[in-house]
């Protein structure tokens, strides 16, 4: 947990006689310090499906264990699940977020309406 650890610096800090403006905050390396997305840019069609891999990493540029969440800047031109699971809605372009601690990445997916289906057949005979 970052708490306690701040909470042990800022009291010992203080107990050294330091005062609020000669404090300097260390990264202990127990959060998230940025995301890293794969892949970072998308191209699917309507009605595909994509995971995107969100990775937080510490200060130290270690993977941690964090929950990551997701959304979307336009959930009617693409969804995203709780797990990083994408899906085209309708053509257009929107932007994938996965936020960890208090960093996010994104995404940018466009959303192509694909090919039309094929006619259906001619019956034989005319």
């Amino acid at each position: 947990m970052k708490s306690p650890t701040w909470a042990a610096l800022l009291f010992a800090a203080f107990s050294l006689g330091c005062g609020a403006d000669d404090l300097i905050f260390v990264s202990t390396g127990e959060g998230a310090d940025t995301v890293s997305v794969t892949p970072d840019e998308l191209s699917i069609e309507v009605g595909d499906t994509v995971t995107v891999l969100a990775v937080p990493v510490n200060a130290l540029g270690q993977p941690v264990p964090v929950t990551v969440g997701w959304s979307s800047s336009a959930p009617t031109v693409a969804s995203v699940t709780s797990d990083g699971l994408v899906t085209g809605v309708a053509a257009g372009q929107a932007t994938i977020f996965a936020i960890a601690d208090s960093v996010a990445a994104d995404v940018t997916v466009t959303v192509s309406a694909g090919a039309p289906p094929p006619p259906p057949p001619v019956p034989a005979g005319r």
